[in-house]
């Protein structure tokens, strides 16, 4: 009933995503501010920092212990402990050891700096600002706090703000150019293109040998439909490193935003290729199975999603609705549906799934109770409300079953059962 295939996919591939301010902390990477400040030079250290950032975790936080045991004020080690405890979501150890550098060295900067890591995991915004700019005041070149700042503003939608931050991090340290692609970012968001491409031309020449560059810039020139620039921009990133994997499904991207699904479908493949748990090839290719009516092919590539990133609740949904619409293994589209919402509780797609499939079954009180769930975290989704209100039709609560229906018509006259939906109104109305 209804080819809503998720919404999130069929949603611009190109729209920059701006973290709310919970969630920053967690999709950020962990960044102490160790590596880019002054930090001693003791050989146990810089060992320690090695493993670290070599992702040796169990390995660092020994060492980092080991460093605490021979020399109890050792700031920098405690912060390496902090920055451990967070990769691990342990935010309560992380707070402590970052409390303990501080009660060492109160003017740390980097100790203010992982303690506004801190309050990002603990979902306080605003104490996580004035942590860093409590960073800031204390050393103002230090560049890291300052890239936080810049992606709270953003998540506050204050692009000024985090215009100002990253001009001032590429003032600092020049050649840090992350902040480049923030700064393109917001510029290209707020509607200055221009000013953002040649924030990305700027990085370029800086840095010629780099397939970021040029592949972020071939981004921005699709997100502005430029698609000549585009693939330029792709193949040159491809030409510096052949096995660039971004600039590859990026391609995929343009052919797919250009109506050419066979070649997007080649470079998604190719990318599957090099790399078979890249989760947007597989989420991707489903989207275009879809859109070329091959349920049997897109239910192969959500289910590669499945098993690319088996967390990924989207993709247990993705399927459960397509076995649904195909009319097949209802219980297994159950379990899947069921599983969705067991890893996001939040998720009003999978309660919509999951009473369609009671719909399908014929357990018409088990599809009332999902597809209200559904519209309470939803919202009045048209394809929901023609759910739910076909579930109160079938149950026998026609009263219900009415303005359901006739505001899914309203909002979204081509619904694909419109005319069903249209005959149920109109026999309710009769009476």
């Amino acid at each position: 009933m209804g080819n809503r295939l998720r919404r999130a996919l069929f949603s611009s591939i190109l729209s920059i995503v701006i973290l709310g301010a919970a969630t920053i902390a967690t999709a950020l990477q962990i960044d102490s501010g160790l590596s880019l400040s002054e930090r001693p030079d003791d050989r146990a250290f810089q060992n320690a920092m090695a493993l670290l950032i070599k992702g040796q975790i169990d390995q660092a936080d020994q060492a980092f212990q080991e460093i605490i045991r021979s020399n109890p004020k050792h700031v920098y080690a405690f912060l390496g402990r902090a920055e451990i405890a967070l990769r691990r979501n342990k935010v309560a150890e992380g707070e402590k050891a970052v409390q303990e550098a501080l009660s060492i060295n109160p003017k740390a900067p980097e100790a203010h700096n992982m303690m506004g890591l801190v309050r990002l995991y603990q979902k306080k915004p605003a104490e996580a600002k004035a942590a860093f700019q409590e960073a800031i005041a204390l050393n103002p070149r230090f560049t890291t706090p300052r890239m936080y700042l810049a992606t709270l503003y953003r998540s506050e939608n204050k692009p000024e703000l985090a215009i100002r931050e990253y001009k001032s991090v590429i003032e600092t340290s020049p050649t840090l150019f992350t902040a480049y692609r923030g700064l393109a970012e917001v510029s290209i968001a707020t509607g200055a293109y221009d000013q953002g491409i040649e924030t990305l031309k700027k990085w370029k020449e800086r840095d010629p040998k780099n397939p970021d560059a040029s592949n972020a810039l071939g981004e921005a020139y699709l997100s502005h439909k430029d698609y000549e620039k585009a693939l330029h921009a792709f193949d040159e990133a491809l030409r510096l490193n052949p096995k660039y994997i971004f600039a590859t499904k990026n391609k995929g991207d343009l052919y797919s935003l250009k109506g050419e699904p066979q070649k997007a479908i080649e470079f998604y493949q190719a990318v599957l290729a090099q790399d078979p748990k890249y989760l947007e090839a597989h989420l991707r290719l489903g989207t275009i199975y879809m859109q070329l009516n091959q349920p049997q092919k897109a239910l192969a590539a959500f289910r590669g999603a499945i098993t690319a990133a088996p967390d990924f609740p989207m993709a247990y949904n993705n399927v459960a609705y397509l076995l649904t619409q195909e009319g097949k293994d209802l219980d297994e589209a159950t379990r899947l549906a069921k599983k969705a919402i067991s890893l996001n509780p939040q998720y009003p797609d999978a309660y919509d799934t999951l009473g369609w499939i009671y719909l399908s079954k014929g357990n018409y009180d088990e599809a009332v109770q999902a597809l209200k769930k559904a519209k309470s975290l939803g919202g009045d989704q048209p394809e929901v409300l023609a759910h739910l209100g076909t579930a109160y039709y079938k149950r026998g609560m026609k009263k219900e079953a009415l303005p359901e229906l006739k505001k899914a018509i309203a909002l979204k006259s081509d619904l694909p059962d419109a005319e069903a939906i249209r005959k149920m109104i109109a026999e309710i109305e009769k009476k």
